[in-house]
């Protein structure tokens, strides 16, 4: 017998501990390499040998009594913790037809608070998502000037740049309750305040109706939230109020920002800005009719607000909500189907010349809002949440409840 087979039978019949299966290697098929009886099996020693479908308990090879014990280190977990919270950048348009739907987002706005503060979806007392811990609301305009144009409606503030995109600080809806100033933006933290955040927030999301007539409401957005550092410039080739901008204390690298555009008017994002000049080379189109009529010629193109899903680093964590004029029988449709829908065709009524609308609402109407769908469909395809609805529904509660569940997605996705 072998010296160890030797070692094995002392083990086996002295006084040592029991010999466990499976402990001792051999080489197969050598079977003297076990003790008397034992067979070597996949290059181990077993009294009885073990079923086919079990594996042997260790395959590595022995040794030596004094090397220590070898721990296997713990799977390496490759998800950091992420802090809950939201930007809420909105775009306000604050031209005149828009009163009635700036109340509407006012009176929406509680319930959007209190379902992301408390994690419900459905305002059955329970937690559908781990509730956000912050929450930073800033509001900007549609105004972004007229290339510094004599044009009416658009005489208050300044001509060449508007409001820029920069975050407003000022109230404007006429409510005495209301301060003059406010922070440039709102921050929440639950629980508890809400009341108080509801009074700052009406303050704060009514800007009148007072603003230009026209409106770039998707650069206004854009201009906002872009870096400084970004390529991507503005007219007269200035740049982004994000990062090291005038903006920048608002956004958050570790929040989810959501970009909710509020406006009865089509975008009128203009490239060239001349498009505004009474006299310019565009004054063979009435002015009420020069953006949809020289959107090719003049405007940017929506693919320029792709742009928008780079501003996370994951395109997901981006979220556009559009409020805007897209039919309301039609607005659960897909993208394609509601752009192709005859009301959101850009039809003139021949006997004023003004643009029919895609929808109305009894108290007002919405002109075919296309280039807000078709940055929807941009910015889904780049991997970013997109939702479009009629800004003629009676109320906000349905759209204000889906943007909550397009958020909450986002907070389950993080970290537990």
């Amino acid at each position: 017998m072998t010296t160890r087979v030797m070692c094995l039978s002392l083990l086996l019949f002295g006084c040592a501990p029991a010999l466990e299966e499976g402990y001792f290697s051999c080489a197969t098929p050598a079977e003297d390499e076990c003790p008397a009886g034992w067979q070597c099996v996949s290059g181990r020693c077993y009294r009885s040998p073990p079923d086919a479908s079990t594996p042997p308990m260790d395959s590595s090879p022995d040794v030596d009594a004094d090397a220590g014990d070898s721990e296997v280190p713990p799977p390496i977990d490759a998800c950091t913790p992420q802090p809950r919270a939201v930007d809420l950048l909105l775009m306000i348009d604050d031209s005149r037809s828009m009163a009635e739907e700036q109340a509407a987002l006012t009176a929406a706005f509680p319930a959007l608070v209190r379902a992301l503060a408390e994690g419900d979806l459905d305002g059955d007392g329970r937690a559908d998502f781990d509730p956000i811990a912050s929450l930073r609301i800033g509001v900007v305009s549609s105004f972004m000037g007229v290339g510094g144009h004599e044009v009416p409606t658009c005489e208050y503030g300044d001509a060449s740049f508007g409001d820029d995109g920069v975050l407003i600080a000022e109230h404007r809806g006429g409510r005495g309750e209301c301060p003059a100033t406010h922070p440039a933006f709102l921050e929440y933290t639950p629980p508890g305040g809400l009341s108080e955040l509801q009074a700052a927030f009406t303050c704060q999301a009514n800007l009148g109706t007072d603003g230009c007539g026209f409106e770039q409401q998707l650069e206004a957005l854009l201009k906002a939230a872009t870096p400084q550092s970004s390529d991507v410039r503005f007219f007269d080739n200035t740049r982004g109020h994000a990062g090291a901008g005038v903006n920048g204390a608002f956004f958050r690298d570790d929040a989810v920002l959501v970009g909710l555009v509020l406006s009865d008017e089509e975008d009128c994002s203009a490239r060239d800005l001349d498009l505004f000049a009474p006299a310019g080379p565009y004054s063979g189109t009435t002015l009420n009719r020069r953006c949809d009529v020289h959107a090719d010629d003049a405007l940017w193109p929506t693919s320029r607000y792709a742009a928008l899903a780079e501003l996370k680093a994951d395109p997901a964590d981006f979220v556009y909500a559009a409020l805007v004029g897209v039919p309301v029988e039609a607005e659960r449709d897909s993208y394609d189907a509601i752009l192709a829908h005859p009301d959101m065709d850009y039809e003139a009524d021949p006997a004023t010349m003004r643009l029919l609308p895609a929808c109305d609402s009894g108290g007002g109407d919405a002109m075919p809002g296309r280039r807000y769908v078709e940055v929807a469909q941009a910015l889904e395809s780049e991997g970013a949440q997109t939702l479009v609805r009629s800004i003629c529904r009676a109320d906000f509660d349905g759209p204000v409840d889906e943007l909550v569940r397009l958020i909450a997605t986002r907070l389950d996705a993080r970290c537990p």
